[in-house]
Order: structure tokens, then sequence, then C-alpha cells
């Protein structure tokens, strides 16, 4: 099983990086709803998107389907929790799943080639672009693909850090009475509050 990071990128915290991600992840929703709103309700034509409609909307129900996961992601950090990270996390790796069957999908129906632009249909060197394209498609996949491993590992990383610290705290809160405890208390019958040592005292 592989270890847990102990930071993110250069130094800093996995909170912060975490925090950075989810906040990433609610500013491509809300991009994403303000784009569908303006071209599919408003009919704006500053909004206009190579997509048909039918896309438009389901990546619409998409971010918006995302907004409760972020809440639980930065109530996770707020309150120190991997029980509330966990669903972000999830959600994360199966957004990350969607958004590469919606690059790949295309090109696999389409062909990469029909991305050419029509001078250089008209003009030759179709086979020379086609390869180009063919080549920085892929780079461009691995890329993304390497990055996003690398957010899903970062908030694994934190998720199990909050476990972990969870799991200390329990000795410290049953330590903490003991080291607490009033002087004279010891001689009290059943754990009472008196200090002496009287008959009768509770």
């Amino acid at each position: 099983m592989a270890r847990p990071l102990t930071q993110c990128g250069c130094g800093c915290s996995l909170s912060f990086g975490v925090c950075l991600i989810i906040t990433m992840t609610l500013i491509h929703g809300i991009y994403t709803m303000v784009n569908v709103w303006g071209n599919v309700v408003m009919m704006d034509p500053h909004f206009a998107s190579p997509h048909t409609l039918e896309d438009q909307t389901w990546h619409a129900c998409v971010a918006l389907l995302s907004m409760p996961f972020i809440v639980s992601g930065y109530y996770g950090l707020w309150i120190k929790s991997d029980i509330y990270l966990r669903p972000f996390l999830y959600f994360f790796m199966a957004n990350f799943c969607y958004e590469l069957g919606c690059f790949f999908f295309p090109f696999m129906e389409e062909g990469m080639c029909a991305a050419i632009p029509g001078a250089l249909k008209r003009g030759g060197g179709q086979a020379a672009a086609c390869g180009f394209i063919r080549i920085f498609f892929f780079v461009a996949l691995l890329q993304v693909m390497g990055i996003v491993s690398y957010f899903i590992f970062i908030i694994w990383s934190c998720c199990e850090d909050l476990k972990v610290g969870q799991k200390n705290c329990l000795p410290e809160i049953l330590g903490q009475p003991r080291h607490h405890r009033e002087p004279g208390l010891q001689h009290a019958l059943f754990g009472g509050q008196n200090k002496g040592l009287e008959y009768g005292g509770f």
C-alpha cells in the first residue's frame, strides 16, 4: 500500500492543498452552471458553445450535483474529520472518470483527424496534421491524468492524516481527567466532591 504524503506541492500543508482543490472544483462548477444558464436559459450569444443543449444540460446537472460534496469537503477540513472529506474524494474520482469520458469519446466516434482545420485539408498536409493532433492528444491526456491523479493522492493522504489524528486524540481525552483531578478527590466516596475525610461525605 502506498504511503500517504506529508505535504503538498512545495511544502504546503495537506489541508491547504485539499482546500485549494475543493475551491478549484467549486469555481469550475459555478463556471459551468453560469455558462449553461446563459446559453440554454437566457440564449445569450456571448455564452455560445459548440456542444449540444443536451450535453450542456448534463454538464450543469453534474456541476450542481458536486455542491453537496464540496460543502462536505469544506466541513471535513473545518472539523478535521475524514468522514466528511471522503465523500468529496469519491466524487472527485468519479467526476474525473466522467470528464475523461467526455474528452475521449468524441474523438473515438468522429476520429482525431476531424479536428484538422479546413485550410490544412484544402492545402495539403492533412496526414502530417492528423499525426500531430494524435501526438498532442495523447500527451495532453497523460498530463491531465497525472495532475488529477496527484490531486486524488493529496486528498487521500489528507483523509489518512485526519484519520490518524482522530485516533491519537483518544489517549489524551482519556488521560485528561487524571491530570486535572483536584487534590483530595481520591478520598471521596463514590467519586464525590468533598475534599475532607469526615464521616458521611459524598
